[in-house]
């Protein structure tokens, strides 16, 4: 990778689901990517985010760090074992931009991440309608092994209401769920394919698995690595207060950067 692709996959590990692809999918339609390294690339920018981890999945801080370890640890292999295809390409056989790591691009990062709050809400709604009359027909129940898992694999937000181990924990949270996949697509638009990011997602899934089975034994207690208990809310969900707070800020940040876009230099 360039400074520029290397600078989206390693903001994409901490930043949240979508923001990678997105990003990645403004330098293919800006013409900076070739779609098929666009469309590996947005496999590899991939990452639940620190927030979701610590805030809304895991039930300790070092049931967190596990997580969060495997998971990037996961994607620096892919990525690793992919950049022999990288360095073929012709994207990098071309002289190598000397992009750094910026506040312009922390600022894009911020930027696209609350845009795509709106796709996020919609889908996660969506899939959480599905997931309750999936539950109400007794579909879960159908499955009672397997129920919880299936469900955070519809919708990955799910993960702080089931307990299973850290390791499949850390497997379904690199995976992402059919939710996020659903926001990737939205945001391809059909112009790239869904099937190499689908391909990396599932080897990331096993590869977070192992590693973190791998770095439980050898660093966090036995005892705290049994079980991955539901994350206690610390939210009031009868309260709108955070809610309307949220999407005011939202749109606040949309509106602010719709201006930045509108402002051209005088030719």
């Amino acid at each position: 990778m360039d400074g520029e692709e290397g600078s989206i996959f390693l903001f994409s590990l901490v930043s949240g689901y979508p923001v990678g692809a997105k990003m990645i999918y403004s330098m293919y339609t800006e013409g900076r990517l070739s779609k098929r390294n666009a469309e590996l690339m947005a496999g590899l920018c991939f990452g639940s985010g620190t927030a979701f981890i610590f805030g809304c999945a895991a039930s300790s801080a070092e049931i967190g760090k596990a997580i969060l370890i495997s998971n990037i640890t996961a994607e620096i292999l892919l990525a690793a074992v992919m950049s022999i295809y990288f360095r073929r390409s012709e994207n990098l056989e071309k002289k190598s931009r000397k992009t750094g790591i910026s506040a312009d691009m922390l600022t894009e990062c911020v930027c696209s991440s609350g845009k795509s709050l709106g796709e996020m809400c919609c889908c996660v709604v969506i899939f959480s309608v599905l997931a309750k009359i999936l539950e109400k027909i007794g579909f879960f129940g159908y499955i009672s092994a397997n129920g919880g898992i299936i469900k955070a694999i519809l919708d990955i937000t799910a993960i702080s209401e089931i307990s299973v181990d850290v390791p499949t924990a850390a497997a379904l949270i690199s995976f992402g769920g059919l939710c996020v996949f659903f926001q990737i697509s939205a945001i391809f638009r059909g112009k790239l394919s869904m099937l190499p990011f689908l391909m990396i997602r599932t080897a990331a899934t096993f590869l977070s698995w192992g590693i973190c089975r791998i770095y439980l034994k050898f660093f966090v207690s036995e005892k705290a690595a049994m079980v991955f208990a539901p994350v206690s809310r610390f939210h009031s969900e009868s309260s709108p207060v955070p809610s309307v707070m949220l999407i005011l800020m939202t749109g606040v940040v949309i509106l602010e950067t719709a201006k930045i876009h509108k402002i051209k230099p005088a030719e």
